[in-house]
C-alpha cells in the first residue's frame, strides 16, 4: 500500500513523524521511499523509546525528487521515523510502500 506523510519544516528533534510504529514491521523497512517535497528529509531508525539509533549516523537523507528502491533499517530498529531538514522552510513529503504482513 502506497502511503505519503507530510513533514513539518523546518525539522527538529521534537517534530519527527513515526512512519512505522511496530518492531516486526520495521524490520522489513520501506519500499520505494521518495521525497516529493522541496526540502531534504531524513529517514531515522529508532529504538522502542523513540530515540534515534547511533546519534544520526544511520539516518538516510533523501533530497527533493530523490528516491530509492528500498530502505533497510539496521538491526535493533523498533520504529522508523522521518524528519524534515532543520535548515529548510519549504515542504518535505515522504512517499513509500508500507510494509504489510
Amino acid at each position: 500500500m502506497r502511503t505519503s506523510v507530510r513533514l513539518s519544516c523546518p525539522g527538529s528533534p521534537s517534530n519527527y513523524v513515526v512512519v512505522v510504529s511496530t518492531e516486526w514491521q520495521s524490520r522489513y523497512g520501506l519500499g520505494n521511499p521518495a521525497n516529493t517535497g522541496t526540502c531534504d528529509l531524513f529517514i531515522v531508525p529508532m529504538d522502542a523509546d523513540e530515540k534515534p539509533l547511533q546519534d544520526g549516523h544511520l539516518d538516510v537523507k533523501l533530497e527533493p525528487g530523490e528516491s530509492r528502491s528500498w530502505y533497510k533499517p539496521p538491526p535493533g530498529t523498533a520504529k522508523i521515523a522521518a524528519v524534515c531538514s532543520k535548515s529548510c522552510n519549504g515542504s518535505a513529503v515522504l512517499e513509500f510502500d508500507m510494509p504489510s504482513a
